[in-house]
């Protein structure tokens, strides 16, 4: 089950956050979360977990959210 868990947090879980510290209690969560599925403490992935703050809302102006994404075309 260590390896199930330590794929997933590597390869196919990602998230994005628009407020430091929700990516904070959301990368805690995960962490908490994957250890209880693996029954024991498993390290975070060497690159980290997938977990982004955007700071900026879903509502925002479009070029906003291409600037985050950097390019200005589309």
């Amino acid at each position: 089950m260590g390896d199930a868990v330590d794929a997933v947090l590597r390869e196919n879980l990602f998230g994005l956050e628009i407020d430091p510290r929700c990516t904070q209690i959301a990368a805690f969560a995960v962490a908490l979360e994957a250890w209880k599925l693996a029954g024991k403490h498993r390290p975070i992935p060497a690159d980290g977990l997938h977990i982004a703050c955007s700071g900026i809302a879903p509502q925002a102006k479009k070029a906003d959210w291409l600037r985050l994404a950097g390019t200005m075309s589309g």
